[in-house]
């Protein structure tokens, strides 16, 4: 049996659930699921577990290592390399998990209130804040209202604790992206469209929005504009 295989079946027989066995092991639930199918996300190839995972499946079932190592198929592969592996949860992670659960109780409870299904925020969890994608990660900072740039840098600031002269472009530009609505979005595109047409990038550039702000404007004079010539 493969070490997936074994854990799954002691979960089963015990009645345990992975929140549980998470919580025995320090492994992330992300992890427990996908060593339990036996295939690594990144490669699509079967899970090749470290010695220190394998030590930490063995204190969670309550067991001692040389045991579990025993009853392994001959044909599980063990990684001497745990850079590539999904196991436990990182540091900025941990400390991100324990301010949603501080301020609404349950995992599952925030990702109601944000509309995001438990297995995104758990994968954002398991595989780290640097490798998920920015569309969730801004709905995570912006429902916490922390900064999403520290937060990318592994470093939980509140968001209003940074004053105007601190907030970097990247900041500005994300705030204001989501004031935007649907005409701005529309805008936004057409700028950037023209930005990046290389026959049109210098003239262009001198003359578009620095600021959602001008963009705003921008819209606004060209709609009177065009309702003068209607």
């Amino acid at each position: 049996m493969t070490l997936g295989d074994i854990l799954k079946k002691y979960r089963e027989d015990n009645n345990i659930s992975m929140d549980e066995f998470s919580k025995r092991s320090s492994l992330s639930k992300g992890y427990i699921s996908m060593l339990e199918n036996n295939i690594n996300p990144r490669n699509n190839k079967p899970i090749a577990p470290t010695l220190p995972t394998i030590q930490k499946i063995a204190t969670g079932m309550g067991i001692d290592i040389d045991i579990l190592l025993k009853t392994l198929d001959s044909e599980q592969k063990i990684s001497l390399d745990s850079k590539n592996e999904y196991t436990t949860i990182g540091e900025t992670e941990i400390h991100l998990k324990k301010l949603i659960i501080k301020k609404y109780g349950t995992i599952e409870k925030f990702c109601e209130i944000i509309n995001m299904p438990y297995t995104i925020l758990d994968t954002i969890f398991t595989q780290g804040i640097a490798n998920s994608n920015i569309a969730n990660i801004i709905k995570i900072t912006k429902e916490l209202k922390i900064d999403t740039e520290s937060l990318a840098s592994g470093i939980i600031v509140d968001s209003n604790s940074k004053t105007n002269e601190q907030k970097s472009f990247k900041d500005k530009l994300i705030e204001g992206m989501e004031k935007l609505d649907k005409n701005d979005w529309e805008e936004l595109e057409r700028i950037i469209s023209k930005v990046t047409n290389p026959k049109e990038e210098i003239d262009y550039y001198e003359e578009a929005p620095k600021t959602p702000e001008e963009l705003r404007q921008k819209y606004i004079v060209e709609n009177i504009n065009n309702s003068k010539i209607s």
